[in-house]
């Protein structure tokens, strides 16, 4: 059985709970390869081949919206480790001894430059990652790549950290940059603070190659190459920390991804040739089977609790990766009475929604969301915020355009955007047939409130320019 540590207290499993398999969702399935996805909020990017096997190109999807998009797409130019934050998205472009960072604003759909940043230089740069208006690169210089930090807001560069070493890798997260360097022994993290003048520092050194670094705020997580073809999650609260265990034990855990309190990893079972995706909250010592089975997931990526990866269906060296994704719900599960199951409604009238809690931790406040397809897919439409949990009912106004018989909703955690369990029963929502001319009340029924409505205005008139017509 595998364990976990917390800031140094292992914390069995079966102690904690498993929160297993949650509902994959399908971001891009075309042909051929789909790899390496980046996600921040709702977006997220990743480098494919469905154009062309010789090289990469760069595409992106809006999750709010259910929408692909093309970032980069030249058949002639290699393309490659994509990445993603804010309102940007970067990219490398193209060939060994000449490659750019190029920019993809997410708001305009544009590629944009900034000043001073290096391009046609004659120089390689690449592994450009972006945390807010920091953007962190390794230029090509003396023999070996050197970190440099780029300021968007005030279009200034400098190097992050001198070294007699080559710098790659890097990760960042608002000030807090970490990279990896060998100084002959294997590789191992360095990190500094990019508001102080501070020199770089190690992350925490037990012995073991440290490599694939991931940062969340002022939390780096990595993995340690332990003897045995073994290697096991770590982490550390930067700047004053104590490096602890996240996960070790028989099992290969790799190529780790956090957010928040919450980090993901690949895992390989003992005997097995396939990963999953596994996780631990350590904000309460919960672990999370993400995605377990006979499909290879790999190279998780984690914003908020929206977790994406790259999947394959089967095990052949022929079969495609895709990216896929899931949201890590709420332990909190409800029950919603309202609307009733196999309820029929006619779009675009108030309805009420209810729930009670069955167990967990109720939240201060949820947001109230429906779908269309049975909550299948990414597109939730958001009908009330804020609301009240303690309530236990709200009123919200079914969308003018729905017309499903698979109508869903679903409460969501106000703060995290946690999804709550579960959601409620399928119900149908119609569009009212335009013949039905005589529904003075809207409600799609012509009975005795119409008459009565009709009877009540009988004589009026509607015009606000005649007299004779006020009310």
């Amino acid at each position: 059985m595998r364990q976990v540590a917390v800031l140094g207290l292992a914390v069995m499993m079966a102690v904690v709970g498993v929160a297993a398999d949650y509902e994959v969702r399908a971001i891009c399935t075309a042909s051929n390869e789909q790899s390496k996805p980046q996600i921040d909020g709702g977006w997220v990017v990743w480098r494919d081949k469905r154009n062309t096997t010789a090289n990469y190109d760069v595409y992106g999807y809006n999750l709010s919206l259910g929408q692909e998009f093309v970032i980069s797409a030249d058949p002639a130019v290699a393309e490659d480790t994509p990445k993603v934050s804010g309102d940007f998205a970067l990219w490398v472009n193209g060939a060994t001894n000449q490659r750019d960072i190029r920019f993809f604003q997410l708001s305009t759909k544009q590629i944009v430059s900034f000043p001073n940043f290096p391009a046609n230089d004659s120089v390689a740069q690449r592994n450009a990652v972006i945390s807010g208006n920091r953007v962190v690169y390794e230029n090509y210089e003396n023999n070996k790549w050197v970190l440099y930090h780029y300021n968007i807001t005030t279009q200034s560069k400098a190097v992050v950290a001198n070294s007699d070493y080559s710098q790659i890798n890097p990760v960042v997260s608002e000030n807090f940059v970490v990279w990896m360097e060998n100084p002959g022994s294997g590789y191992r993290l360095y990190w500094r603070n990019l508001n102080t003048s501070n020199p770089a520092a190690p992350v925490g050194d037990n012995g073991y190659e440290q490599n694939t670094p991931a940062i969340s705020g002022n939390l780096v997580v990595w993995t340690e190459a332990i003897p045995n073809n073994q290697m096991d999650v770590c982490g550390r609260y930067l700047p004053n920390g104590q490096r602890f265990v996240i996960a070790q034990g028989a099992a290969d855990q790799n190529f780790p991804a956090v957010s928040g309190s919450i980090v993901v990893w690949q895992e390989k079972k003992a005997g097995r040739t396939d990963y999953d995706i596994c996780g631990i909250d350590l904000s309460d010592g919960t672990a999370l089977t993400i995605a377990s089975g006979t499909e290879d997931d790999q190279y998780p990526a984690i914003s908020g609790r929206t977790v994406v990866w790259q999947r394959r269906w089967c095990l052949h060296a022929d079969c495609p990766w895709d990216i896929v994704g899931t949201v890590i719900p709420s332990s909190t599960q409800v029950v919603i009475t309202a609307p009733a199951a196999e309820a029929v409604l006619p779009a675009g009238i108030e309805i009420q929604v209810a729930w009670s809690l069955v167990s967990g931790d109720a939240p201060m406040a949820v947001d109230i969301q429906f779908s269309t397809n049975g909550g299948s897919g990414w597109v939730w439409q958001t009908l009330a915020t804020g609301v009240s949990f303690a309530s236990g009912t709200a009123l919200c106004r079914l969308p003018e355009d729905a017309d499903s018989q698979n109508c869903k909703i679903q409460l969501v955690n106000a703060v995290s955007k946690a999804p709550l369990l579960s959601p409620s029963a399928v119900f149908t929502v119609y569009q009212c047939d335009d013949r039905l001319t005589a529904d003075i009340t809207g409600d799609c029924v012509v009975n005795i409130d119409d008459i009565a409505a009709l009877a009540a205005q009988w004589l009026r008139c509607g015009n606000p320019y005649n007299a004779a017509c006020l009310w």
